[in-house]
Parts: structure tokens; C-alpha cells; sequence
């Protein structure tokens, strides 16, 4: 790894224990010639032994201000570039190759460059999310951060007329600690924001009525975040990247339901931001909720093809891929399944695609009949998901002849491919429909173990498993089970009805009733630590009816 021709100083800001240092100085090792690691009494009373060769550690006493902190460390920084970090975040590896080069040959020093912060999903099936924020410039230039929270170098670029350029380099921002961790720093960050915004200049506002929303939002308290993020929009100006998180912070805080009121405040933002990739996906979402889908598709659509995104807000690092997706299970909602599995297909041909996309594709195929297509294009499913094509083969075929209620051959696939360790909703829900359906609770509760391990995520599959485990008796008969059995069976895209209830033999059954369409807006990326939710039928489901009772026996 080729060292930067010119000298660069890390600085990295260490401000509580359990923020992982060692994983940040490992990635800038070979990187930079001189890291200084600001460290305040709460992190440093817990650091044990000296850290690693080359690092330089200052105390800093705290004084409610990240600013401070920062600046700090910036005084003593002796390299002719800066580079800031905080603990915890560590520099992608095609990012440490290609630091060197960009310093020699593309850095200019009248320009504050912003990196990419990605923050990995909490599961493969979710959706990465990211935001650009500067992180490298020259340090002849003398920048400072303002601001006790959210803190800031715009003021400071701005004072020495400084161009703002977007580097392609990328930290890699993960959730970091526990719930105690995480509710300490969301303490710190509402004291800092009391003792502020009294005293902060007015173009500061707004940003921080944004910041105290996201903190009311992730506490759970709705009303109140959205009094803020609309007081945000009332100051912030036109056009401005705090008038758009403001925007999408009020469309995150409104109550679930509350489709026209959503819609309303969706559509005053697309006034303003046409083409902001979010604000089309949230109209989309809004719109599907709604019923009205082929708009709801239009948007899913536009956000695919000339949706944009502000580098500033966090968004979904793979919008483009999740359009696509929303589009696609919009389109299957509306009957136009051949369009339904275009739009998936080329979401899944993208380098940002998801496993659950994957499974909705292919569950699409087999709905439309496209079998042969289906075990053709599970041949290129990325390997680096640990899913053996062959497996996923006889998990299609035990899903497809299930779709045609040949459950006793479906049921030989779908058994062999679970003992092979498959964990694809191809296999395990309609093995677990079968299971349930035929009275079978121990299999059943089995599978869904699995299936809940291989996608925690899933509300509806959570559950379904706690009304098995806690209000189904011990042996519970068939008919007692179907309402687990519509459970699963009513999840996914479209609406297909739920499989025939199951009563013991000269007993008359229940008419089944429509399967509602379920619905819920795309999600809207606010801030790292809070990954967004699948939207609604974004879970590929086993849609074919469940064994009759004669076809067990």
C-alpha cells in the first residue's frame, strides 16, 4: 500500500469507551504519517496500556462541544493534509489504496472534500445507508468546527471561500455499541442541543431542530419530532440541504395511517425537489397505501431512472436498487406481473441488489409460471451470500409444485432442501404452511426458528411464532392452526387468497374472507443507527393454497 507522497495527520475524535479506536487506527496504518487520537476523560479512564506505535493520544478536558474536541486536535496536526475520523469509523479498503494517489494527483487545496460515510445494514436483506460530510482538506487552509453537536465546517469554508468537492474515497460508519451506549449518546447530544440553541447564530438553527427531531423520532416520540422538523422548515432556506432533511423528517415522524396528511407534506417537498430520489419513493409508498398503484409505480419508476439524491442527507446508499424493488411489488399488486419481474430483474442485476430482492424475483417467476426462468437466474445469484444455486434449485421446485398443490412431491423437495441447510422464505414458508396446515407443530415451529434466524427483521413472522408458543394448546387441531396458516399465507406481494381452512372430515367450513392488501410508504433514510423497514409485500411469500386434509393422509 503506497504511503501519500504528501504528509497527512489523522485526527480522530475518541469520546466514549465503547467506541472501537483499535478498528480505526488499524485502517489508517500505512495510510497516514502521523495520527493524534483526541481522547476525552470518559473514553480515556477506560483505555488500558498505550496504543499502538506512531499514535499520539491528547486529553482533552470536555467542555460541551465536539467542536472543541475536535479543534484540538486540529491545532496540533502537522500534516499537509487532514484527515478526521471519528472512533470507530475506518477507512474502506479500495479507499486506503487509492488515498495515496488521489493526495498526489487529484486533491486540490482550495477545495473541503466530503467522503462517503456508509453505514452497513443490520441484516443482508436491508438496505445500506450513507451520507457525504468533509473529512479531508489541506491543512494550510486553517479550518475550524463550530458547534457544540452536529458540528460543522461550512462556516469555516465559507470564511476562506472554499469550493466544496465530493472525494471518492469511503468510511465505513458501523452502528456502534449496545442500548446503553446508544441511549448515553442521545442524552449528551439533547444537553448539548439545550445549552446551543440559545446561542446559536440563526443559520445554525435549523440544522439543529433537525438533529432534535431525529433524537425525538428514534425515542419514539413522533408529535414532538415533527413540531421540530417543521420548525425547521420554516427557518431553513429554500432549497437548502436543511430545508430537504426537514422535509423528509416530517414525513418520517407522521403517524402510521395517516396517508393524506403524508401525501400532502411529499408532495410540498417535490415542489421543491422535484427529483430527489426519497421524496418520489415516499410518494410512491404513500400513493400504494392509498390503493392508487399505478401512480404509486410512476414514482417508484422516476426515482429509478432520474431520482437524485443531496450527498449531504442520509439516504439509501442502493435508492436506484430499492425503486426498482418498490416498483416491481407495486406492479405485482396491480396484476402486471411481467412488468412486476422486468423491474426486478434489473434491480437484481445491480450491484447494490439485496437477497430479499432476489427472493421476490424468483417467487415472482414462479407465480407467473416462469419456472425454467427462475432455476436459470438462480444460477448467477452472488455467491458471497453463501447460497449453494443447487440447494436453491430443489427449493424452487418444491415451491413451484406446491403453487400447483402437488403437496406430496412438494413435499419431498422442500424436505431435502431444508436438511441441506437452506435458509431461503422459498423453502421454509411453504414447508412451514405445510407443516402447520397438517397439524404438524413441532415441524412447524422448527422451521419457523430458522426462517425467524434468517430473517429476524419480519414483524408478521414474529408473531406468528409467539401465537404458536404462547396461546395454541399443546396439541392443537388443524382448524385451530389456520389462522397461523392465513398468516403466513397472506404475506407478500398482490393479493391472493389465503388457503381453505382446515376442519375435520363432515364438519363445514368457514368461508374464506379477501386477503387485504397490506401497505406501508417506502422508508425514508434519516440518520445512521436507524435502518429503514422493508416496505410492505417487500417479504416474498408462498402464495399457493395449503394441503387439504386428504392429501396428508
Amino acid at each position: 500500500m503506497q504511503r501519500p507522497q504528501k504528509k497527512l495527520s489523522a485526527v480522530v475524535l475518541h469520546w466514549h469507551p465503547q467506541q472501537p479506536l483499535r478498528l480505526t487506527l488499524e485502517s489508517l496504518r500505512h495510510v497516514a504519517d502521523s495520527i493524534l487520537v483526541v481522547q476525552t476523560h470518559l473514553a480515556a479512564e477506560a483505555t488500558q496500556g498505550p496504543h499502538a506505535e506512531g499514535v499520539e493520544c491528547l486529553r482533552h478536558p470536555w467542555q460541551q462541544s465536539f467542536a472543541d474536541a475536535w479543534n484540538q486536535g486540529l491545532q496540533a496536526a502537522q500534516g499537509e493534509w487532514v484527515l478526521c475520523l471519528q472512533a470507530g469509523e475506518m477507512l474502506s479498503e479500495a479507499s486506503r489504496d487509492a488515498l495515496g494517489h488521489f493526495l498526489q494527483q487529484q486533491a486540490r487545496p482550495e477545495c473541503g472534500y466530503l467522503l462517503w460515510m456508509q453505514q452497513p445494514p443490520i441484516h443482508p436483506d436491508l438496505n445500506p445507508q450513507r451520507a457525504a460530510q468533509v473529512r479531508l482538506w489541506a491543512r494550510e487552509q486553517q479550518l475550524r468546527f463550530t458547534g457544540r453537536v452536529s458540528e460543522t465546517l461550512m462556516e469555516s469554508m465559507a470564511a476562506q471561500d472554499m469550493e466544496l468537492a465530493l472525494a471518492p474515497l469511503v468510511l465505513i460508519h458501523p452502528a456502534l455499541g449496545d442500548a446503553a451506549y446508544r441511549k448515553q449518546q442521545a442524552l449528551l447530544q439533547l444537553e448539548l442541543l439545550r445549552l446551543e440553541l440559545p446561542e446559536a447564530p440563526p443559520w445554525r438553527i435549523p440544522r439543529l431542530l433537525n438533529t432534535l427531531g431525529d433524537l425525538q423520532l428514534l425515542a419514539g416520540q413522533r408529535q414532538q419530532a415533527r413540531q421540530s422538523y417543521q420548525q425547521a422548515l420554516q427557518l431553513a432556506p429554500e432549497g437548502s440541504t436543511d430545508r430537504l432533511e426537514a422535509y423528509l423528517g416530517v414525513v418520517a415522524a407522521q403517524e402510521p395511517e395517516t396517508w393524506d396528511d403524508q401525501l400532502a407534506v411529499v408532495m410540498r417537498g417535490l415542489d421543491e425537489f422535484p427529483r430527489d430520489a426519497q421524496l418520489l419513493c415516499a410518494a410512491g409508498g404513500v400513493l400504494q397505501a392509498q390503493g392508487r398503484l399505478q401512480m404509486a409505480a410512476r414514482c417508484f419508476q422516476m426515482a429509478a431512472s432520474a431520482g437524485q439524491v443531496n450527498p449531504q442527507v442520509w439516504h439509501l446508499a442502493n435508492v436506484t436498487e430499492f425503486a426498482l424493488h418498490c416498483q416491481g411489488m407495486t406492479l405485482a399488486l396491480a396484476g402486471q406481473m411481467d412488468e412486476a419481474i422486468t423491474a426486478l430483474v434489473q434491480a437484481c442485476g445491480m450491484p447494490g441488489a439485496t437477497p430479499l430482492m432476489w427472493w421476490t424475483m424468483l417467487e415472482l417467476m414462479l407465480r407467473a409460471g416462469q419456472k425454467e426462468r427462475a432455476l436459470q437466474k438462480v444460477q448467477t445469484i452472488p455467491p458471497h451470500w453463501g447460497h449453494d444455486p443447487a440447494v436453491l434449485k430443489s427449493a424452487i421446485r418444491g415451491a413451484h409444485l406446491a403453487m400447483q398443490q402437488n403437496w406430496l412431491a412438494a413435499q419431498a423437495y422442500l424436505e431435502t432442501t431444508y436438511r441441506a441447510g437452506c435458509t431461503s422464505p422459498l423453502c421454509l414458508q411453504p414447508l412451514a404452511l405445510f407443516y402447520l396446515n397438517t397439524g404438524q407443530r413441532e415441524q412447524a415451529q422448527e422451521v419457523l426458528a430458522r426462517w425467524m434466524q434468517a430473517q429476524p427483521y419480519l414483524e408478521h413472522l414474529q408473531a406468528t411464532v409467539r401465537l404458536l408458543q404462547e396461546q395454541m394448546p399443546p396439541e392443537p387441531t388443524p382448524a385451530e392452526l389456520q389462522p397461523l396458516v392465513q398468516r403466513l399465507a397472506a404475506q407478500g406481494p398482490g393479493s391472493i387468497p389465503a388457503p381453505p381452512p382446515m376442519v375435520p372430515a363432515g364438519d363445514e367450513a368457514e368461508p374464506s374472507r379477501p386477503q387485504q392488501q397490506r401497505h406501508t410508504p417506502a422508508p425514508v433514510a434519516r440518520r445512521p443507527h436507524v435502518p429503514p423497514s422493508p416496505p410492505a409485500g417487500e417479504t416474498p411469500s408462498f402464495r399457493g393454497d395449503a394441503p387439504a386434509a386428504s392429501q396428508e393422509s
